[in-house]
């Protein structure tokens, strides 16, 4: 067969039962925030001849800025940043590779946000976070040097704990041609790839209530805009994703929150967004 796409998923699992059940559709709301998680890759694929080619995923995690305040978070590098840096890797590849997706990942960070641990993380050249890690505890009671202590009252909970904050990185899915596989043989749309990506936001409507809640345009809506915006670029489509970010009521700006890879863990007043990319060629 033919691999189309490849997308990671994360699955909550119960603290004290290690099965991953990838049937499962629902998670309740407490069985989401209390449990560990595992991430599991999806592959979608075609049944056909059999394709000399190996599927490679790869990786472009943020990388933190200069970092000179001690009691700030660190500013890491943007989402389109990272999708220029992604889009040179696939330039730079040779003759033959096939796209098969582009995906966001967003993965707890290890370490905490303290002057010690985020030294050490930027003298050793390290990234904040390991995309090869596949499972993740929920540690609601490491202290920020990184020790486990007993559970924390609410009034002495340090807001830089290990996994109050997640980093959002680049996945990228493509299939390389085997080594043995002559170039007379490559499977079709293998041209070069220059990855853009088109994000579209649900436009903020006029709030007839009045209530502090603001309202926006629906899924329906945001589709017809979406297919008139492809029908009259005339845009090559290689990949799709839907995903929600988490949009504080302190936020001045959407599309800064858009663009951010780090995002806060914690439990603020804000609202949840359905936020559609086209990754384009």
């Amino acid at each position: 067969g033919r691999v189309l796409s490849v997308e990671t998923v994360p699955i909550p699992v119960e603290c004290n039962n290690w099965s991953v059940d990838t049937e499962q559709s629902y998670w309740s709301d407490e069985h989401q925030k209390n449990n560990n998680m595992v991430f599991i890759l999806r592959i979608y694929f075609e049944y056909g001849n059999t394709t000399r080619e190996q599927l490679e995923i790869i990786d472009f995690i943020p990388r933190v800025q200069i970092w000179d305040a001690p009691l700030a978070v660190p500013i890491y590098e943007s989402f389109s940043s990272l999708l220029k840096r992604s889009s040179d890797w696939l330039r730079d590849q040779a003759p033959g590779l096939r796209f098969l997706s582009c995906t966001t990942v967003d993965a707890p960070i290890d370490y905490a946000f303290n002057a010690e641990s985020i030294k050490e993380n930027l003298n050793s050249n390290q990234s904040s976070i390991d995309s090869r890690k596949m499972f993740y505890s929920k540690n609601n009671s490491t202290s920020a040097t990184g020790a486990t202590t007993g559970p924390s009252t609410p009034d002495k909970v340090n807001p830089l704990l290990t996994n109050e904050f997640s980093l959002k990185f680049l996945r990228l899915a493509v299939a390389r041609p085997q080594e043995a596989c002559p170039e007379s043989h490559f499977p079709p749309n293998r041209d070069s790839v220059i990855l853009n990506c088109k994000i579209f936001v649900p436009t903020k409507l006029a709030n007839a209530l009045n209530t502090n809640a603001p309202d926006y345009e629906t899924v329906s809506t945001s589709k017809r805009k979406i297919e008139a915006w492809l029908m009259a670029t005339g845009a090559k489509i290689l990949s799709a994703e839907t995903t929600v970010i988490s949009i504080p009521f302190s936020s001045s700006s959407i599309a800064t929150t858009v663009d951010s890879c780090l995002k806060s863990n914690s439990q603020v007043l804000g609202h949840y967004l359905t936020i559609y990319r086209i990754y384009l060629d």
